[in-house]
């Protein structure tokens, strides 16, 4: 969802209305400018009359990808993520969501809209796991199981069962020298979409990176999970995954993975257990917030990671947590942040993370935040 919030920028740096059609044709460069001056003050009125000219009938969900995609030529400065089913998405989202991804709608409910987009944050439930008893965890039948996903500055592995025949890797997109090129989310969502057409498909995965792994991967990695029907994400660190891939060695790797699942039950003496895990929820699982979860949301501490440092607000006080060199040192809980956070049992934290944010930072803090009783964690990202 996050081209959601990119949709609304284009909308808000308009400072008028679109105009005619064939200003939207033949100018779409200028477009939002030139229609800006002819209806200043009307951003509704602007964002309606592009809408109209751009996709002037068919379904909601086809007429808002149609908005979406125009955005690069109505607004060069601006980029989109790389292509997807922005139709599918659509569809896929609340109707309360759904009126919002368009920008005239939005721009005329502001108060609303942005409640509904906090909502599709991905929730987590932070729950210890039993290897024996696994709680939380949801086994249709005996079949069921999991996958592991280990990410990497090289690219992504997929394990569905602990034999070395049983993983496979994809390296990461080609970059210039000094850059880190973008994981292959096509190959992670066919890999798990062959999984789940299976009669055992995978009910759930454990999600782990390497330490200099930035959260932008994890996140989009989570994303693609979900997309690919998978929607039980729980992250863990890479000594505690099922599969031992921190020591895979990616050469000669096959970029198929045979269509199994792992089981807690395989588990033999001396193998890694079940780790203790927290659950991504999507958000069109989730359903409306009751009044409890409103309120919950609202008095929640906001820990927010930036390129450089840790901050925690909870209620009026702000505390500054220290650098993100200091988060990253040593381990176990993050002594700071522990101090700050204020006593709870099963409580919320809003964690807002630079997208840039080392993992081993990101997994420090939940860790803490769990051991400090936020067994609820909803990560968002900062862009800047």
């Amino acid at each position: 969802m996050r081209w959601i919030a990119l949709v609304l920028v284009v909308a808000a740096c308009s400072k008028g209305r679109p105009d005619d059609c064939a200003i939207v044709r033949d100018k779409p460069e200028s477009a939002m400018a030139e229609l800006s001056s002819r209806y200043p003050n009307n951003p509704v009125k602007v964002a309606e009359t592009i809408e109209k000219c751009v996709a002037p009938s068919g379904e909601e969900c086809d007429r808002i990808a149609k908005i979406v995609t125009a955005i690069p030529t109505l607004a060069p400065q601006l980029s989109l993520p790389k292509p997807f089913d922005y139709a599918e998405v659509c569809r896929h989202s609340p109707p309360e969501l759904r009126r919002c991804l368009l920008p005239s709608y939005s721009l005329g409910h502001t108060l609303e809209c942005q409640t509904e987009m906090k909502k599709t944050l991905t929730q987590l439930e932070i729950k210890p796991k039993n290897p024996e008893h696994p709680e939380g965890d949801t086994y249709p039948d005996d079949c069921a199981g999991f996958v592991s996903i280990y990410i990497t500055k090289d690219g992504t592995w997929l394990a569905t069962g602990r034999d070395d025949k049983a993983r496979c890797f994809a390296p990461r997109k080609p970059a210039a020298p000094s850059a880190t090129g973008e994981l292959d989310a096509d190959w992670l969502e066919l890999q798990l979409r062959k999984l789940k057409a299976t009669d055992c498909p995978p009910s759930s995965a454990e999600l782990a990176s390497a330490p200099d792994v930035a959260y932008r991967d994890v996140i989009a990695t989570m994303d693609v999970s979900i997309k690919a029907g998978v929607p039980d994400v729980g992250l863990s660190e890479p000594d505690k995954l099922s599969v031992p891939l921190a020591t895979a060695n990616p050469k000669g790797a096959p970029s198929d993975c045979p269509p199994a699942v792992l089981h807690l039950a395989d588990n033999a003496p001396g193998d890694h257990s079940s780790p203790t895990r927290d659950h991504a929820m999507p958000p069109d699982n989730q359903g409306p917030p009751s009044t409890n979860t409103k309120d919950a949301l609202a008095s929640a501490p906001v820990l927010v990671i930036t390129k450089d440092a840790l901050s925690l607000s909870a209620g009026s006080t702000k505390t500054e947590l220290g650098s993100i060199a200091d988060a990253s040192k040593g381990t176990g809980n993050f002594v700071a942040l522990t101090k700050a956070l204020p006593p709870t049992k099963n409580g919320l934290l809003i964690l807002q993370a630079d997208a840039s944010t080392p993992i081993a930072v990101i997994n420090r803090v939940v860790s803490t935040a769990k051991a400090a009783g936020y067994t609820n964690v909803m990560f968002a990202v900062k862009k800047k």
